[in-house]
């Protein structure tokens, strides 16, 4: 790519990301309320579920767009880093017949000094002879050297004598003028031809560092075209969960009673494995969660009134030894390896708390919506990945919240796990802040619950 092209490319591209950066997302809002679960008046769930919908598919096509975009992005990131190894690749083959240009200039400036001496030496060699001559054959002239021989004969050999006297060093001279041309014109040859090398490593170097230039810029637009995607797929994500959320009544949401505590969600059933580890015999790792051990059809109870905000049914490896199964993986609806699962939220005491319950049977799981306490919310299995029945229970802190705030939590797009990673940070007694995890033991099964933060004090 000649560096025209290049300036001409960057200065087109310049004006786009200009116009990239100058772009906003234009996401239409919910101006007639039909989403506001709290207002009766315009509270409407058909058209809150169109309205989700339409904003899916327009998400869903920005994204399609972005996808082609991100395409062309790569490509174009990759092919100016194939033209960047390229050109240095021609650069690196230059420098050596530079540096041997080089050599060749200074080795024949050396000898073009040492002939050039050479050439005065012989010049006063010349001069000296002469003078000598003169001297010894007794004439100053050279006339009067001629005229002064005896005969013809004298006169020829005294005339050959001063000419011989400087024929081999004028011969000499000759030659190391000859050379001293010679040298000189190899000189010149190579300075061309290293003036010719220096200007098209000057001309590759340029192009190198355009074509840098652009491979940044383009890899500046893939980053950015990620992110905005990972954005565009969190918005729809949380459109998905707006349209399973709402389909529980406003009526049944605002009928929850304000609870004081929770009820056990398993009954007859004893701890197998605690928090924050396993025990020792069951290798001691890691654990943040409740196993609650019981026999297979063992009904799991919804702990309080609450809204299941998602739900996985379909893992036909509900019982016996299946460790290792990795299903339950349903975007924004279910982890892998957790099984046949649910998610909900809650309002207990004047504070909001979600919960997980993974490892069910098949077919059993509560479909999602609003749910009184007590609510067989599923059937203690052993699905994904388990080593016999029991159901994993995880217990989460939202934050202050009575049953008509559950909008704002619904809002907030949690997703199972209530978009916590899943480790040792995650626990309320060392996050510090909503949402985090708690122990479940402390609150299942007891009246007067009270956020983590009262455990604490």
């Amino acid at each position: 790519m000649t560096k025209k092209v290049i300036i001409v490319t960057l200065s087109i591209l310049m004006c786009a990301l200009s116009f990239v950066k100058s772009s906003t997302f234009i996401y239409a809002d919910d101006s007639n309320g039909v989403c506001d679960f709290q207002n009766k008046e315009t509270y409407d769930k058909e058209k809150c579920s169109e309205y989700q919908e339409s904003e899916i598919e327009r998400i869903e096509a920005e994204i399609e767009e972005k996808s082609k975009n991100l395409e062309e992005a790569q490509a174009l990131a990759n092919e100016y880093g194939e033209q960047i190894a390229g050109l240095r690749e021609q650069i690196n083959e230059l420098i050596p017949q530079i540096e041997e240009l080089e050599a060749k200039i200074e080795e024949l400036e050396i000898k073009i000094e040492e002939n050039e001496k050479k050439v005065e030496e012989l010049k006063v060699r010349i001069l000296r002879r002469m003078a000598s001559a003169q001297t010894t054959m007794h004439f100053n002239p050279y006339l009067d050297f001629i005229l002064g021989s005896n005969g013809f004969a004298d006169m020829l050999r005294r005339s050959y004598g001063v000419e011989a006297i400087t024929a081999k060093e004028e011969a000499d001279r000759n030659e190391l003028i000859d050379i001293l041309n010679q040298l000189n014109a190899d000189k010149e040859e190579f300075k061309n031809a290293k003036f010719e090398l220096d200007a098209k490593k000057e001309n590759l170097e340029a192009d190198e560092k355009l074509a840098e230039t652009m491979q940044v810029y383009f890899n500046e637009i893939v980053e950015r075209t990620n992110e905005e995607l990972e954005e565009l797929r969190e918005e729809s994500l949380s459109h998905k969960m707006i349209i399973s959320q709402i389909s529980f009544d406003l009526e049944d949401l605002l009928s929850w009673d304000v609870r004081d505590g929770f009820i056990h969600p398993v009954s007859s059933s004893v701890i197998s494995a605690g928090m924050p580890y396993y025990p020792a015999d069951f290798g001691g790792g890691m654990h943040i969660g409740i196993d609650y051990a019981a026999s297979y059809g063992t009904n799991i109870l919804a702990p309080s009134d609450g809204v299941i905000i998602a739900s996985v049914n379909g893992c036909s490896n509900d019982r016996g030894y299946n460790l290792g199964n990795r299903c339950g993986y349903v975007e924004g609806k279910g982890m892998a390896a957790g099984g046949n699962q649910l998610s909900m939220i809650m309002s207990v005491n004047g504070y909001m708390y979600g919960l997980i319950a993974f490892h069910m049977l098949d077919g059993s799981v509560h479909a999602e919506g609003s749910v009184k306490a007590g609510t067989v919310i599923g059937q203690v299995g052993s699905s994904g990945n388990s080593t016999g029945a029991h159901c994993h229970i995880e217990l989460f802190y939202l934050g202050e919240g009575d049953p008509e705030d559950i909008v704002d939590y619904l809002n907030k797009g949690y997703r199972v796990g209530f978009n916590l990673s899943y480790t040792l940070d995650s626990l309320c007694s060392r996050r510090g802040y909503a949402p985090c995890r708690l122990d479940g033991s402390d609150y299942f099964g007891y009246g007067d619950v009270y956020p983590y933060s009262y455990l604490l004090d």
